[in-house]
């Protein structure tokens, strides 16, 4: 459920250098809003974004948790694909985190309002391949974000920059048994509904996963699945079928193919990055033509 903290419109923070405008969205864990940050040092003014939680116990798990996602994202706020964290602010009752604002809003908002991409097989490439660098640069610096989703990539207004947001649920470690971390949809099947310790997921693999998912969800609009498990009919037909994809969604059958190398049950056989990375600029066409169609 999304947390409810009360109004900080008008409201401002720091000696008056931020004024808070109004609400941008909220989470389990914090809202964000669209502020305006007075520079000292010039009198400019700059839009931010600022993401508020409240204030916990130095010692409860929620304030480890906070304290991991302000420091993983501190780590990689210089990648050209992640969204940029200016400052952390922390008072009695609230953490304030300021970020770059974005004036297109996050990508799944964008898209299912523009459309952008309706058969441009080039812009999509453009987007995504800046969505994987992101991520491959985070990788590179052992960050494994584990809520990839359209909700968490911001957009510019021409769609020509995205940048990956919200660290809260990232981790520095390549396995984990934090099982259930994320989004249902996106997540791979050794992650969702899974409970045996004994077998880890690797955090690598489930960014890339959750990638694939995007992909797909960029190209139609859709997702394939609501979760990656055999008691998801959509899932089951998937594993069993293998022209399942083509049969549900005007995809190519290059895109195809990509898919069901990413989408693949056997973590070992999945694609690295770099993989992915080099069969996306190789697809001519991400949708099926008219004379497939017809």
């Amino acid at each position: 459920m999304p947390l409810v903290l009360p109004s900080f419109s008008l409201k401002t923070i720091d000696d008056g250098r931020y004024r808070f405008l109004d609400l941008l969205g909220s989470g389990a864990y914090g809202v964000v809003y669209r502020a305006v940050e007075r520079v000292p040092e010039d009198s400019s003014l700059v839009i931010r974004a600022i993401k508020i939680m409240p204030a916990v116990d130095p010692l409860s798990h929620p304030a480890v948790l906070q304290t991991r996602e302000t420091k993983l994202h501190e780590l990689v706020s210089n990648v050209e694909n992640v969204v940029t964290l200016h400052r952390v602010i922390r008072t009695k009752d609230h953490v304030f985190i300021v970020m770059d604002y974005f004036e297109g809003g996050d990508l799944f908002n964008f898209i299912h309002k523009h459309s952008p991409f309706a058969g441009n097989t080039a812009r999509l490439k453009r987007v995504f391949l800046q969505i994987i660098d992101g991520v491959a640069a985070c990788h590179k610096r052992g960050v494994y974000h584990r809520d990839l989703k359209p909700e968490n990539i911001m957009t510019n207004a021409s769609l020509s920059r995205v940048c990956i947001s919200d660290f809260g649920l990232a981790t520095s470690r390549r396995s984990s048994t934090a099982f259930n971390t994320g989004s249902k949809r996106y997540m791979c099947p050794e992650c969702v509904d899974c409970s045996d310790t004994d077998y880890p997921y690797d955090t690598p693999r489930a960014d890339t996963w959750a990638l694939g998912i995007i992909l797909l969800h960029l190209a139609v609009l859709r997702v394939p699945w609501y979760k990656a498990t055999l008691t998801d009919a959509s899932f089951r037909q998937y594993i069993t079928d293998p022209t399942h994809l083509r049969n549900t969604f005007p995809i190519s059958p290059a895109l195809d193919a990509l898919l069901h190398r990413v989408f693949t049950i056997v973590p070992e056989s999945a694609l690295s990055l770099a993989e992915f990375r080099a069969a996306v600029e190789a697809v001519d066409t991400f949708w099926m033509s008219r004379a497939e169609i017809a």
